[in-house]
């Protein structure tokens, strides 16, 4: 599991820090993503058709674990998003794996926000 901790104290100021209580080392790696790349929900081709696709329209920078999924990143509007590993979690909670809406895996999420919105308003709206 990781760890975040919050320091709210300042209504227009938030810090945030977090750690990686990982059993094993991510090696992290620095990845840019320009403007205009097409992107897929999943890494596993022949799911591609069930899958959510886009364009990215904010280039952004991310932190990759094990070269495989951003963990931490910003991309050029400033919004930032990163990810906590959660043993517990069920994949199936929000939606049903024969569900018409198409899938996105957990390891994109950090990929699909930075490369859509430039608030988190707008992702928040979106995703809902």
């Amino acid at each position: 599991m990781c760890t975040r901790i919050l320091w709210n104290t300042n209504p227009r100021l938030m810090i945030v820090a977090r750690n990686e209580d990982y059993i094993t080392a991510s090696h992290p790696t620095f990845v840019a993503t320009t403007r205009g790349v097409k992107c897929w929900g999943t890494s596993d081709e022949s799911k591609r058709s069930k899958s959510m696709s886009w364009t990215v329209k904010y280039g952004n920078v991310a932190v990759y674990a094990n070269n495989r999924f951003p963990m931490d990143g910003m991309n050029e509007a400033g919004l930032t998003a990163r990810t906590l590993f959660y043993v517990d979690g069920n994949l199936n909670q929000v939606v049903a794996p024969d569900s018409k809406r198409k899938e996105l895996d957990e390891d994109r999420w950090v990929s699909f926000v930075l490369d859509n919105f430039e608030t988190v308003a707008d992702a928040v709206e979106a995703i809902r």
